[in-house]
């Protein structure tokens, strides 16, 4: 008989893994651990003036959700996703 043995090892901080939210406490710890995709599965969610994502940052907006950057001047990884982003600034 033959026994496997595995063993993995996570390099880095929690940050470094993505967070799936739906709700706005979701959303502020999410970019408060720069984490990395974050996923807006649900919600009508909002980015605050004082709240900075991480410019590597990708989000993902599922289909019925909704991200408000207005209040905030963002730069982003990529976006995606099948709902709506709302940005009131112009560049």
């Amino acid at each position: 008989m033959t026994a496997l043995t595995v063993a993995v090892l996570l390099l880095g901080t929690p940050a470094a893994f993505g967070a799936d939210v739906s709700t706005q406490s979701q959303l502020n710890a999410a970019i408060a651990a720069s984490a990395n995709p974050i996923n807006v599965t649900s919600g009508a969610l909002v980015v605050s003036a004082g709240q900075t994502i991480a410019s590597t940052t990708d989000l993902i907006v599922a289909p019925g959700a909704s991200l408000d950057l207005s209040s905030a001047l963002q730069t982003i990884g990529s976006l995606s996703g099948g709902a709506r982003l709302r940005s009131g600034r112009r560049c």
